[in-house]
């Protein structure tokens, strides 16, 4: 069993906030919390197995069947890669990573889809259609590569948090 609170009140004061859990969330906020430099304290029963130690860390501004642009992703991913940066410093670790997703049209009504949608304002910049292509040995008739995409090694991030 985990203890989360002090034996008594007065040393809970040494504290602005109490953080429950080091997952993404808890250790997102404790790197906001320190670059306010604030007081806080965090209670976590490690589990390598959690969803957050085994999360892929996937980021991706088009999402679905439908390919629609991922809500406010303007300015959430900016904010991210900034964030994410800023840690990387912090941990002299390598965590981020910028890599484009290709997405393979399969059936005519995603290239019809794929074809209404891509030249819309909201796309601009953010798909490039490909056809007739070959990667790895496999034959691509039609599809499209997403930027602004990659992953973050949400497991080393939280183990190396842990450490600070």
């Amino acid at each position: 069993m985990l203890d989360l609170f002090p034996a008594n009140s007065e040393s809970m004061a040494e504290f602005d906030y109490l953080i429950v859990g080091q997952g993404i969330a808890g250790t997102l906020l404790t790197h906001f919390l320190l670059k306010k430099n604030k007081k806080f304290l965090v209670a976590d029963l490690y589990n390598p197995n959690s969803a957050s130690s085994v999360a892929a860390g996937l980021f991706n501004p088009v999402t679905g069947r439908r390919l629609v642009k991922t809500w406010k992703a303007d300015s959430i991913f900016p904010f991210a890669e900034i964030t994410y940066q800023e840690i990387e410093k912090i941990l002299a670790s390598k965590l981020y990573f910028r890599k484009n997703i290709v997405k393979v049209l399969s059936t005519p009504e995603e290239i019809e889809l794929f074809d209404l949608k891509y030249t819309t304002p909201e796309f601009q910049g953010l798909v490039f259609p490909f056809s007739n292509q070959e990667t790895s040995g496999c034959y691509f008739s039609k599809g499209f590569e997403i930027s602004m995409a990659g992953n973050v090694d949400m497991a080393q991030l939280i183990a190396e948090y842990r450490k600070t």
